[in-house]
């Protein structure tokens, strides 16, 4: 094994980064050698992997030599900063571009579209105050986990950096700047994904050796053919056997290596290659590739001759996507130098006046008042139980239209004198990402409603569900999926819609509302469990406390919209 990747072995089928413990370290650490799988029998693999593996390695043997020296470090340097920063970003969102890909309906990517764009506007807040403690947060949780002095907060009793760290050191300041510029990047990513584009920021991608050949192009040493790279890319863990996502990419793959050669080293491509298959794919016809077996015609051939109607903008970026990310997995791997198809300019353009996949946007005080004063919230009827409580909690909670709908009456707790709702993945319920597994705090507004006593009757039924009244769609499974239709003839029905606007919009008003109010983003993405990735919580600690939550929570109120004139639900008219 090469030193580079020093430390590389294999042992029954399986490699693994094995490093020898100094010896100054050992009585500390208890060990020769420490020896991590890297869970791949793949060497291609294993090269991938590597990297976060040893250095996370050479961090544990930093952090005990720190340790053992008692070395109070009150200070780090920019280029210690940068080496964190990558660490850093490794741990969040070495895996984003995997866990990103996910089947989403058209409705299901609009929303997701929707909380990305908060997330962004969030991370470019002008306002210090609200952004900064979360950075901070991020910042001093990594540093502290890799052994830099520490304290425990008078206030909140959680460990915190020592005192005497200078966090206003350049190196501090430079480590601030690059998690920002990580998290947005994650951001970016994530929609670049849902919108079939692709995007990456080039400080946080391992850099590739390159050799030039004899004309002066880069290419790779260790370059493969087409077909093979796609074989291995389509057989890797990332793609389930008959999945949809698998047949997609097959697809994607076969126009590929039709259009540049199957044979063709995939070293040798360069930037015309991929602008060529882009131009193609601009004059193909809906459904080509059917098109194409049934008339015996190539691609190429197929583009050549059609005069009707083309492919659609997004089933475009759609093919350039798969085709970029199988030339970002080859870059991964060492079979290629570099990716040309992840250009800006290899993406059709939207005709500006689209209205599809916009984000969707808070509703107006004149609709929320149409709403929370509409006959619903003034003559309550005790059968639809849902069409009353669920707009309330989107409203004063944040909360995503699934997450209310499949609450059930033990979801609904108390911790610490605080009542709050519990999210989670159990009974079958459904969630967005990891973040969005949360305890949400209970807005003081719905007990003066009588939501007890709709926890109350939900707890003797059978099911044990709030909202018994919303059935699960029989194709998605989904409870949304008939409640948002519901909800739709709702607004029509009181001359509440608008464009650009639905249940998700109560989400934004109720990030507005936060952000009127300046309350610190960390409470903010915690509440509404608006995710960048993994989560930093779930790798150094639990995150804000319920009571601070709490007090974050109760301050979002909305005047004007008829929310004070809500008769509560009489529930011994139930018909």
């Amino acid at each position: 094994m090469t030193k580079k990747h020093s430390g590389l072995v294999r042992r029954g089928g399986i490699w693994y980064v094995r490093k020898r413990v100094p010896d100054d370290l050992r009585d500390q650490i208890g060990k020769r050698e420490i020896q991590i799988s890297l869970r791949t029998g793949d060497k291609k693999l294993a090269l991938e992997r590597y990297w976060p593996t040893a250095t996370e390695i050479e961090q544990k043997f930093a952090t005990a030599r720190r340790k053992q020296s008692n070395q109070q470090i009150t200070t780090i340097s920019v280029e210690q900063a940068e080496k964190f920063a990558f660490a850093w970003y490794q741990q969040q969102f070495g895996d984003l571009d995997n866990s990103t890909r996910t089947a989403f309906g058209k409705s299901d990517i609009k929303e997701e579209l929707s909380d990305l764009g908060i997330l962004e506007n969030a991370l470019l807040e002008d306002d210090e105050a609200a952004v900064m403690p979360m950075l901070q947060g991020e910042a001093d949780g990594f540093l502290i986990a890799q052994g830099f002095p520490s304290e425990k907060d008078d206030l909140t009793g959680e460990m915190i950096l020592s005192s005497d760290f200078d966090k206003s050191s350049d190196g501090y300041q430079r480590f601030i700047q690059l998690i920002r510029r990580g998290n947005l990047d994650a951001v970016l990513q994530q929609r670049a994904i849902l919108q079939g584009t692709q995007r990456r920021d080039p400080f946080f991608r391992q850099p590739v050796q390159r050799q030039r050949s004899a004309d002066g192009s880069s290419q790779h040493p260790n370059s493969i053919t087409v077909a093979d790279l796609i074989e291995r890319y389509l057989n890797s863990p990332w793609f389930e056997e008959g999945s949809r996502k698998r047949l997609d990419y097959e697809v994607a793959c076969r126009v590929f290596a039709e259009l540049v050669g199957a044979k063709r080293l995939v070293g040798s491509l360069t930037h015309d290659d991929f602008s060529d298959v882009f131009g193609v794919l601009k004059k193909l016809p809906p459904n080509f590739t059917k098109k194409a077996r049934s008339r015996g015609k190539s691609i190429r051939v197929m583009a050549e001759t059609n005069t009707g109607e083309a492919l659609s903008v997004i089933s475009i970026n759609k093919y350039m996507a798969h085709i970029s990310s199988l030339m970002e997995w080859a870059v991964k791997r060492g079979d290629a130098a570099s990716n040309p198809a992840n250009d800006k300019y290899l993406r059709a353009q939207r005709n500006p006046g689209s209205s599809l996949k916009k984000a969707r946007s808070s509703f107006s005080d004149a609709q929320l008042k149409r709403i929370f004063s509409s006959q619903t919230y003034r003559q309550p009827d005790p059968s639809e139980p849902s069409m009353y409580w669920v707009p309330l909690i989107g409203l004063l909670h944040g909360m995503r239209m699934e997450e209310i709908l499949q609450l059930r009456a033990d979801d609904v707790r108390e911790k610490d004198g605080v009542r709050f709702m519990r999210l989670h993945r159990e009974n079958g319920n459904s969630l967005k990402n990891t973040n969005a597994e949360r305890d949400v705090p209970i807005h003081d507004f719905l007990w003066t409603l009588s939501f007890e006593t709709l926890i109350e009757k939900a707890g003797k039924s059978g099911d044990g569900r709030l909202f018994l009244d919303a059935p699960r769609g029989k194709s998605t499974g989904k409870f949304s999926s008939v409640y948002s239709r519901r909800f739709s003839r709702f607004l029509s029905g009181i001359e509440a819609e608008a464009d650009r606007t639905a249940f998700h919009s109560f989400r934004h008003n109720f990030r507005d509302a936060q952000r009127n109010l300046q309350i610190p983003l960390d409470r903010i993405l915690q509440i509404g469990g608006w995710s960048t990735g993994t989560g930093t919580h779930s790798i150094y600690g639990e995150g804000i406390n319920l009571s601070e939550l709490n007090t974050a929570l109760q301050q979002v109120w909305f005047d004007g919209i008829g929310l004070e004139e809500i008769v509560a639900i009489d529930w011994t008219n139930k018909v």
